[in-house]
């Protein structure tokens, strides 16, 4: 007799959990599709070095002595669109963007998201620039 009362208290358990839960499956929204509004042209890139703020402290105090750190992260691309120059460091020497290449990419707060085939690579921005008016 034991096993059957906690049987159905499994059942009624389960029946009630459901029913909290149908509510918020049914209210839920279904995902958004990404967009990428922007779109440039990968004019060239060049390797981080000393005195880019890239996130990492270049140099660091060991034992009375200064010794150069190299910044983290990979290359810096810039990207240049209608009317702004962007610098976007890649946060791994896997990714990489092709020079002349036209690049689709979001801004999200700090970070630049460059759809790459069905995937999306996140990269810094470590500048912004205004290009002059024509």
């Amino acid at each position: 007799m034991t096993a059957s009362r906690f049987a159905r208290i499994k059942a009624i358990t389960a029946v009630i959990v459901l029913i909290l839960l149908a509510p918020s499956w049914a209210l839920s929204k279904p995902k958004k599709e990404k967009t990428y509004p922007e779109q440039g042209k990968v004019l060239k890139m060049r390797m981080p070095g000393p005195d880019d703020a890239s996130g990492a402290d270049v140099t660091t105090q060991r034992n009375g002595r200064r010794a150069q750190v190299s910044p983290a992260g990979g290359p810096i691309y810039q990207i240049s669109t209608e009317t702004k120059i962007y610098e976007f460091q890649s946060r791994s020497s896997k990714d990489r963007l092709e020079i002349g290449a036209q690049v689709q990419f979001r801004i999200d707060g700090d970070f630049a998201c460059i759809e790459v085939g069905d995937k999306e690579a996140k990269y810094r921005i470590v500048g912004i620039e205004l290009k002059p008016a024509k």
